[in-house]
């Protein structure tokens, strides 16, 4: 059996052709959706499945960087792909890899392989949240260079002060890390977020205005604003549902 599941992802590799799936999508059929979508992933992929709305807003960088403010939503990984693809720019993302000790050897193995195989995709393997904050600024640094950092990310053991914000009509309590590694970094923050057509089985890929950070917490309910509506409009495809996993101030 394994020898076959391993045959049918080299041949979705080979084809860039997505995984099977049914419907309606679910949030955690479209999570199994996407977790296996990892293994079809290539250049060839994210230049055929992803169609890129809005990328004058990148092309528009003149100065520096620009982070990527998403959700987990959609194929999240896969938007790195498209960026460096399809725009050329040289992209990668941070990730955590301190909640992976929370997981079974199973879903650790999925996971690192998950970090690889987007990796692969990007300009450089990801970098990760127990890294030194100067290498993430490094790269922000670099003219044109691109960094992917989620707004709704909580590492257990590893709490960070979380702020109210509105959210899908809720209040929500999230982190102000991209935010604030944007104004060290002096670069715009630019709210993105993939949704997959499921009669077309593409990817769409929306890029909003950028937004200067002078304040975190403004520039973060900004980016929140500009997420939401697409959101709202199809919450099936969050990998978890963000206002319940964030409706606390701190951990339960």
């Amino acid at each position: 059996m394994p020898m076959l599941i391993n045959f049918h992802r080299w041949r979705r590799r080979m084809l860039a052709t997505p995984p099977r799936f049914s419907l309606p999508f679910t949030m955690d059929s479209y999570r199994d959706f996407m977790e296996e979508e990892t293994f079809s992933y290539s250049p060839r992929y994210a230049k055929q499945r992803v169609v890129v709305h809005g990328a004058h807003t990148l092309n528009a960088i003149t100065d520096g960087g620009a982070l990527i403010a998403f959700l987990h939503y959609g194929s999240f990984f896969l938007m790195g792909g498209a960026i460096r693809h399809q725009l050329g720019l040289p992209f990668t993302l941070i990730a955590s890899r301190r909640n992976l000790n929370h997981l079974s050897p199973q879903s650790m193995a999925f996971w690192q392989g998950a970090h690889n195989r987007s990796g692969e995709m990007y300009e450089k393997n990801l970098f990760f949240s127990d890294e030194p904050v100067i290498q993430l600024i490094r790269w922000l640094e670099k003219p044109k260079h691109i960094l992917g950092v989620a707004l709704d990310v909580h590492e257990i053991g590893y709490p960070k002060p979380r702020f109210p914000f509105e959210f899908l009509g809720r209040q929500v309590f999230l982190p102000i890390e991209p935010a604030r590694l944007a104004k060290l970094a002096k670069v715009a923050m630019v709210p993105a977020i993939m949704q997959f057509d499921t009669k077309l089985g593409i990817h769409h890929l929306r890029f909003f205005s950028s937004i200067q950070v002078d304040s975190p917490t403004l520039a973060t309910q900004k980016a929140l604003s500009a997420l939401e509506g697409w959101v709202e409009g199809n919450p099936s495809q969050q990998y978890f549902d963000i206002a319940l996993a964030f409706q606390h101030q701190v951990s339960p």
